[in-house]
């Protein structure tokens, strides 16, 4: 089924929407969303949603206190055909001594020697709270 959100898109030239359901949220009982990236900055009209659903004979609810959807702008370049099945996979015997540490100071060091709870979240609003950023070009 598609839903409409009610909204119209448009974004700066190069620049696309990705359409998902919500990160970090837990799926919403009864309905998957579909994710899908419209190119926003060449076509403009509503913004919708392809929804599955998961059951069949039980009615689907949706809750106005917690989102169903999510919008992510994405510059073009990172879904580019040249970027894409670009992907090497080397052994783990191939990995350098400074991305092993990046590993432990990553994964181990928080989880196993200093177990804080919410410490990459934490983290992550310092760093953020640390960079002044243009939220459209990522340009300081």
């Amino acid at each position: 089924m598609q839903v409409w959100t009610g909204w119209f898109a448009r974004t700066a030239p190069g620049y696309s929407l990705l359409v998902r359901g919500p990160a970090n949220l837990t799926r919403a009982a009864g309905y998957e969303i579909f994710e899908g990236i419209v190119e926003t900055d060449t076509w403009f009209g509503p913004l919708f949603v392809n929804i599955r659903f998961a059951r069949s004979g039980v009615p689907i609810q949706f809750d106005n206190g917690r989102p169903f959807l999510q919008v992510q702008a994405l510059d073009r370049r990172i879904y580019a055909e040249s970027l894409q099945n670009k992907f090497v996979v080397d052994d783990a015997s191939a990995i350098s001594p400074e991305l092993w540490q990046a590993y432990e100071r990553s994964l181990i060091d928080p989880i196993v020697r200093n177990p804080e709870r919410g410490h990459y979240a934490k983290a992550v609003r310092r760093r953020r709270a640390s960079e002044v950023v243009c939220p459209v070009t990522g340009a300081p």
